[in-house]
């Protein structure tokens, strides 16, 4: 999956994190694979022109090696005021969904840090109160 300039990746959802990792390349210090610890949140800031961000499970190859397989990323796009512009990348089926196998989901939460795409969250628009009188 490729995106361009400022964002962070936060990885908040992996089962099974002996067998998934992803990798980022293309960015300005970043590249590299990521492996999630178990239980715990993985956050990457990265910056770049165009880079790319893509998903693997580990399969045996038969002689008892593991080597990485990748993973299909599916992606939702929202907006949320107070943080911005929010992807968000899965891979795999999430736990106890009965479409796929149980052994590997990940879930990355990624923000956009582009100023020009995040404006400043600033007071609410929606805020009808009256200021007190002097």
């Amino acid at each position: 999956m490729e995106f361009f300039g400022p964002w962070v990746i936060r990885l908040d959802n992996a089962t099974e994190p002996f067998w998934s990792k992803f990798t980022l390349a293309g960015t300005d210090d970043a590249d590299g694979d990521y492996f999630p610890e178990s239980g715990q949140v993985l956050e990457v800031s990265v910056t770049g022109g165009a880079w790319t961000i893509s998903a693997h499970a580990a399969s045996l190859d038969g002689e008892g090696g593991r080597g990485w397989v990748p993973r299909e990323l599916r992606r939702g796009t929202r907006f949320d005021r107070m943080t911005g512009l929010i992807v968000d990348l899965e891979a795999g089926w999430p736990p106890g969904d009965v479409i796929g196998p149980l052994y590997f989901y990940m879930h990355f939460a990624c923000v956009c840090g582009d100023p020009g795409v995040n404006p400043d969250p600033g007071p609410s628009p929606y805020d009808f109160t009256l200021p007190d009188r002097t």
